[in-house]
């Protein structure tokens, strides 16, 4: 990006000096284009407050993103009562997304991401995605979990969690809210005693 930077910076600079007409409207016409653009697609927020109505899911390019904070809010509320059992607890995610919404906006899974991670990636015998080749959470016998799925339909819990812990509860599904707004609806699992 820096490099390509530079070089319109060049580009321009040679054209504006050579006294090319067309410069100015093009800078002005790329401005007044660009700029609008960039601040609606980093805070799509805007629109519903220009216009007094939200920005439909299917529109809006930042729904996903939004979970993040609510996600890691009902992680950590979950987490939390766990751990209030006794036995060290972490978390696992059933998607890379989930996973990496708890990983960045979770603050315990922030600040572990060195050491010893938080939130994994749910284990898979071959690579799904980057988390495969991250640390998996086998060292952890003994401990319990938190499971966060996309919630879909009412299923029993999945076959890998069983065969990984002792016990697999189903704790029902909560909503991930962002302005009032359900983001997403995710179902949560608690596993005990991973072997």
């Amino acid at each position: 990006m820096i490099p390509l930077f530079l070089l319109m910076v060049v580009f321009w600079q040679r054209a504006w000096c050579s006294g090319a007409r067309w410069v100015a409207p093009a800078f002005l016409g790329g401005v007044l284009v660009g700029l609008p653009a960039i601040i609606f697609l980093h805070n799509t927020d805007l629109v519903g407050k220009i216009s007094g109505a939200p920005l439909p899911d299917k529109l809006d390019i930042l729904h996903r993103v939004r979970a993040g904070p609510g996600l890691a809010g009902i992680a950590e509320s979950e987490l939390e009562k766990l751990r209030a059992e006794g036995a060290p607890a972490f978390l696992i995610g059933s998607h890379y997304g989930i996973t990496s919404l708890i990983s960045f906006y979770h603050p315990g899974a922030r600040a572990a991401i060195r050491a010893e991670p938080l939130a994994y990636f749910r284990s898979s015998e071959r690579p799904l995605n980057q988390f495969f080749f991250w640390p998996g959470y086998a060292h952890r016998k003994g401990q319990n979990a938190v499971f966060l799925t996309h919630f879909t339909e009412d299923l029993p819990p999945p076959a890998h969690l069983a065969a990984e812990f002792e016990s697999v509860e189903d704790l029902g599904t909560r909503d991930v809210l962002h302005n009032g707004r359900v983001t997403r609806t995710v179902r949560v699992f608690v596993c005990r005693n991973l072997r």
